[in-house]
């Protein structure tokens, strides 16, 4: 690993890349120490800017950098095991969150990456406040933001490159559409619309069926 790389929780030397993003030792035990204890104190502060001090600001810095738990017991049966139910079900609403904030505020510079090269973690880049999104932007920050989701599922962990590649093929539209589709729900409107209020797809914009076409090419 880079010697300059930077825990993505409290800035202190990365010591690996843990439970989804570059952390050190004591921030991945903390990550995992919230989860199996399954409790998170109210901000002490108010604040929500109390990283040193508080256990909820801390843990929200974990998941704003992307960190995601997979429990080591067998998550297939759940006859009796309510606790890890809940533990995956908070762990994919924490994941959407991360996705949605990924998607309204930041944007990716490699506008035409392969799945092979999707397959490593994708650099997401802060969007300046007074940048307008195209239409086409939406579509692509759709498209890889419900990717980058799908590749923290825990069982992607146990696919080799080909069978993940598959895998994000067929299932990535699904997502897509359904995280606009939920946000539609949320927002109590009728249609699909990203999130500036752009109709999907929207009439009569020039490059819209360049747009799919590229959309089409890509699955195939």
């Amino acid at each position: 690993m880079n010697k300059e790389m930077l825990c993505a929780v409290c800035s202190s030397r990365a010591a690996g890349f843990n439970y989804g993003a570059a952390t050190c030792n004591a921030c991945k035990m903390f990550f995992r120490r919230v989860h199996v204890r399954n409790e998170v104190e109210e901000c002490k502060f108010q604040n929500g800017n109390c990283l040193a001090y508080c256990t909820f600001c801390r843990f929200v810095q974990c998941l704003q950098a992307g960190m995601v738990f997979h429990p080591v017991v067998n998550t297939y049966d759940f006859r009796n095991n309510e606790i890890v139910l809940s533990t995956i079900v908070k762990n994919l609403i924490y994941m959407d969150n991360h996705r949605t904030k990924l998607f309204n505020n930041f944007y990716v510079e490699e506008k035409d990456p392969s799945f092979q090269e999707l397959l490593v973690p994708i650099t997401f880049n802060e969007k300046p406040r007074e940048h307008k999104m195209e239409y086409a932007e939406w579509g692509f920050m759709s498209t890889i933001t419900s990717i980058d989701f799908l590749k923290k599922l825990h069982f992607m962990n146990d696919l080799n490159a080909e069978d993940a590649i598959i895998v994000l093929r067929h299932i990535f539209i699904q997502m897509n559409i359904f995280s606009l589709a939920y946000n539609s729900y949320e927002t109590k409107r009728n249609t699909l619309m990203f999130p500036d209020g752009t109709e999907i797809p929207e009439p009569n914009v020039i490059g819209v069926s360049e747009v799919l076409v590229c959309i089409y090419c890509f699955l195939h």
